[in-house]
């Protein structure tokens, strides 16, 4: 009876690791699914900064806000799953989850200066075109004042 009672108990604690182990394989499955597809949308942002002019460039940032707001809010979220999770190798993988975050929130710095350096780019061409116009509307200018003086003094 005594052993029956124990194998029964053996079983009942058995059950209760599978169910723990299952419990905790789906958490890390869901983050790592999460950190695919962070790296997944890191690479498509890259693709779309190397592509970006004028209009595409305001239509990029506002979808990049969009995605980081979807973010903050997946954050939060495998931030109060973490809270019920106890084991080391998540809180491990969190961790590593965190720093990409952070990364991602390095590279919205670095892509915000080279949207600048291209503006600035795109500006300083503009402003060269309208001084190129203008330096050839005065050597017009110049040219014409000069064919009419040969020509008024050809009358005289």
């Amino acid at each position: 009876v005594v052993a029956q009672k124990h194998a029964e108990g053996d079983r009942m604690a058995n059950v209760m690791r599978k169910m723990m182990n299952q419990k905790m394989n789906g958490a890390f499955n869901r983050w790592r699914d999460m950190v695919d597809e962070l790296k997944s949308q890191r690479v498509l942002l890259f693709r779309c900064a190397a592509k970006m002019k004028n209009r595409q460039l305001s239509a990029a940032f506002v979808s990049w806000a969009d995605t980081a707001a979807t973010m903050k809010e997946m954050k939060l979220k495998v931030r109060r799953t973490l809270a019920k999770l106890m084991h080391r190798k998540v809180a491990k993988a969190w961790d590593q989850w965190l720093e990409v975050v952070d990364a991602a929130a390095d590279m919205e710095g670095k892509m915000r200066k080279v949207m600048a350096r291209i503006k600035n780019l795109q500006i300083a061409g503009a402003f060269g075109r309208w001084k190129e116009m203008v330096d050839e509307a005065v050597e017009m200018k110049l040219k014409i004042r000069r064919a009419l003086g040969k020509m008024m003094n050809r009358q005289l």
